[in-house]
């Protein structure tokens, strides 16, 4: 039995955020606004040339490292690099931006900046998912999954499942799937108990009564039951790949509103053998993608296919740069690009590509509005903030980001 005494298991418990209500930009009649937000993150950054911004040869310049352009795949408007060629099913449901400035060659700045959507971010900035939890109902806001680290800290998370990088085992409220209901009763009346203590802080009260609600819940619902998922990889993935059907199963019974998979600790990180990590890092994702977007569509609750109702973003937080170093490898690029998918996301009929790189994978200066190629603007990583926002029903200003989203993303 779990003593009423003991310390809970939770990593990265925090406040929700104040009580104010953010002000709402009015939702288009038609197009009800999204419930859910899933973040993949591709720690390390991916090799876009490889990925999402496959190039031929009269497209690059001759430097460029581009060792796949033959098995780079076209599904509509859509075209895939080789190590994401076997995501092809899914293209023509995606939208792809190009040329996204992070400012940022390094890990952590990139890290902060990636969970809030916006650049020059610190660690007590509330993250794009903590401001996106704040309007939504459910226990836990916002949670993570995956390998988890101090880069992905954020006010308002706990930590739903994952490994602590340096430790072995599983770590956060995982640890009450086998907790039997009478206990989890319990262990809330106990909880209920100590919130009423004298001296509590707002935000310990909030992080009490997260938790209450979360216990409350899990005496309602059927238990999470993790199946194998055979992922074609030599990489050890286990804890983001159990993390994304714990994603879905939270997402199903609404125990959650936004969540970060931290998919592999620093795995796309190719300095060196860059050819040879992509590969393996990259058929692990994206087998383990392919399940989850499976999920999404095949689970249902009282609010439709959870696909119909969750956006989805996945990218990492820096780029590769195009050329290869002495060690055969890919340094770092200020410049990512991003997938986009799922609820409210335009994507028409075939997929959805906004902006373009040119010769030297640099990002094409963009019109915002119109997407039309040109100007002098480029998209900023704060553009993808405010558009994420814009789709949940938020003022981008109110929060610091600027107003102007990514129109043509928005469905």
């Amino acid at each position: 039995m779990l003593a009423l005494g003991a310390s809970l298991p939770i990593v990265g418990l925090g406040c929700r955020g104040d009580d104010k209500r953010p002000q709402q930009v009015p939702a288009p009649a038609t197009k009800p606004k999204p419930r859910k937000l899933v973040v993949l993150f591709l720690s390390g950054g991916p090799d876009g040339v490889l990925t999402l911004d496959p190039k031929t040869p009269s497209e690059v310049e001759g430097w460029v490292d581009n060792p796949t352009h033959t098995e780079s795949i076209t599904a509509g408007n859509m075209r895939l690099g080789s190590l994401w060629a076997p995501l092809s099913k899914w293209a023509e449901r995606m939208a792809i931006v190009h040329g996204v400035q992070v400012e940022s060659a390094n890990h952590f700045a990139g890290t902060w900046q990636f969970l809030r959507m916006r650049r020059r971010g610190l660690l007590s900035t509330p993250s794009i998912f903590d401001l996106i939890a704040r309007h939504q109902q459910s226990p836990l806001g916002a949670v993570t999954v995956g390998h988890l680290f101090n880069r992905t800290y954020s006010p308002g998370w706990l930590a739903l499942d994952g490994e602590v990088v340096g430790t072995s085992g599983a770590q956060g409220l995982s640890h009450f799937d086998s907790t039997p209901r009478d206990e989890l009763a319990q262990l809330a009346a106990a909880l209920r108990e100590n919130a009423r203590a004298p001296g509590l802080r707002p935000t310990d009260v909030q992080s009490y009564e997260r938790v209450i609600a979360y216990l409350d819940t899990l005496q309602t619902v059927p238990p999470l039951e993790l199946v194998p998922w055979k992922v074609p990889s030599g990489e050890r993935m286990g804890p983001p790949i159990t993390g994304m059907q714990r994603v879905l199963w939270a997402l199903e019974h609404d125990l959650a509103s936004t969540a970060l998979v931290y998919f592999g600790f620093n795995k796309f990180d190719s300095h060196w053998k860059n050819l040879e990590r992509q590969q393996s890092v990259n058929a692990a994702f994206t087998g383990a993608f392919d399940l989850f977007l499976q999920g999404l569509h095949a689970k249902r609750n009282q609010h439709g296919t959870l696909a119909e109702q969750t956006t989805i973003l996945v990218a990492g937080e820096v780029g590769r740069f195009p050329r290869l170093n002495s060690d055969h490898g890919k340094d770092h690029f200020p410049e990512v690009s991003m997938l986009l998918m799922g609820a409210g996301i335009a994507t028409g009929s075939k997929g959805n590509i906004v902006g373009q790189t040119g010769k030297n994978m640099l990002g094409l200066p963009m019109d915002l509005k119109t997407g039309k190629l040109g100007g002098t603007k480029h998209v900023m990583l704060d553009n993808v903030g405010s558009t994420l926002l814009r789709l949940f029903g938020i003022e981008p200003t109110q929060y610091g980001y600027p107003s102007q989203p990514i129109e043509p993303l928005l469905g």
